[in-house]
């Protein structure tokens, strides 16, 4: 069951204020589209991630997606280290 949490289920238990812990296995781009999309499930989601150094990057880029859409002007592009994910933290557990 290591891919059970997929943005649909996200969707649907978010609705019911459910929190689902979503599968690594999801890009950069599709996060980004499934949190300007699903705004609404924002705050149900946990971003599951790898242990590599690769794994730690791109976690990184999703979580700051989810800043992307919760900061008017920040550019993911312009997040380079620990100031900028602070400024994210309400997003990082």
């Amino acid at each position: 069951m290591d891919t059970v949490g997929t943005f649909e289920v996200a969707k649907e238990l978010a609705a019911l204020h459910m929190l689902t812990a979503v599968h690594k296995h999801y890009d950069v781009d599709q996060w980004r589209e499934f949190v300007r999309s699903n705004p609404e499930c924002v705050d149900y989601v946990a971003v599951s991630s790898g242990t590599s150094e690769d794994d730690f990057k791109k976690l990184s880029a999703v979580l700051f997606s989810f800043c992307d859409f919760v900061e008017d002007g920040l550019d993911s592009g312009d997040c380079s280290g620990q100031d900028d994910l602070s400024r994210c933290s309400q997003w990082v557990l």
